[in-house]
């Protein structure tokens, strides 16, 4: 009875593709819930009922357990989306957070974009998820972009469907971005 809306919060997060809407509504029941059990296990201490309060507290830790681990696979998730897309939501994804987690996405990415100017001028810890096998990459334009200069091999001339062999670097954002497809 006193779970069962930390187990339902919890259960969104496996029934969504990506991430579910975040559930304001349900986190603030839950809260109210964990201040309302705390208050009769305080009453029950001091009525010297210690089993009732033993009970008490440990709902009020499940349903704060419940809600950190829904806080902190969310905030797992938006890591994990700043390293694949790149520092920008893409629109798709954004309508599934909201303004506190925006703003924890854009602190992440700026701290990331520092940490790697701090360690390394050239190096990008951004770029690849994998560690590269070849300097090269063999990609594919999805779209019709014309004419790009890239910084080591020069212009290029990015049509739909046309094929280019181009350093892995230069490629990476441009695939992340969808606008080049990378051939196996």
């Amino acid at each position: 009875m006193h779970a069962e809306k930390s187990k339902k919060l919890v259960r969104e997060l496996k029934t969504s593709k990506w991430l579910p809407p975040y559930n304001v509504a349900l986190i603030s029941e839950i809260s109210q819930d964990m201040a309302s059990l705390y208050e009769k296990a305080v009453s029950d201490l001091e009525d010297r009922n210690t089993d009732s309060a033993l009970i008490k507290s440990s709902l009020v830790n499940r349903n704060k357990r419940c809600v950190l681990a829904y806080l902190n696979y969310r905030l797992t998730k938006l890591e994990c989306l700043r390293l694949e897309t790149g520092p920008n939501i893409p629109p798709h994804f954004s309508n599934q957070l909201n303004k506190d987690e925006m703003d924890y996405f854009k602190q992440y990415s700026a701290l990331l974009q520092d940490y790697s100017r701090k360690v390394s001028k050239s190096l990008d810890l951004t770029g690849d998820l994998q560690p590269p096998k070849d300097v090269f990459v063999e990609v594919r334009a999805t779209e019709d972009v014309g004419d790009i200069v890239l910084p080591e091999t020069g212009q290029v001339s990015l049509e739909k469907n046309t094929v280019h062999l181009l350093r892995r670097s230069e490629a990476a954002g441009l695939i992340r971005q969808g606008v080049l497809q990378h051939i196996n």
